[in-house]
């Protein structure tokens, strides 16, 4: 099971959710809860989710919903490459400071 954020509105019709309490009292009524599994419901009928929430699911994605859920492990290796190469830059840029600072010491000596 993948954690996703949903990112503009969608609606799922099949598969298997992991969600909150909170997440969840507002739609048993088109879920079945698995027995052994806290949190995790098998959708029985349309459920709708809104942007911002973050939930668990197994299973096919809509094809019109692919832009509309962003799974969180790829959002984070894509936040850990940005500051990876921000690290980088920012040390090039520390060593083209240090070493203008030495040149421009020996052309003071």
């Amino acid at each position: 099971m993948n954690t996703y954020e949903i990112i503009n509105p969608i609606t799922l019709h099949s598969g298997i959710v992991k969600l909150s309490d909170e997440q969840a009292k507002h739609r048993l009524h088109k879920l079945e809860a698995i027995k052994g599994k806290s949190g995790h419901y098998k959708i029985t009928g349309p459920n709708q989710f809104k942007a911002g929430e973050v939930i668990g699911y197994d299973g096919d994605i809509p094809k019109g919903a692919a832009n509309d859920m962003e799974e969180l492990s790829a959002k984070r290796k894509a936040e850990e490459a940005r500051k990876a190469e921000e690290e980088t830059k920012h040390k090039a840029e520390e060593e083209e400071t240090k070493r203008k600072a030495e040149e421009e010491s020996k052309k003071n000596s």
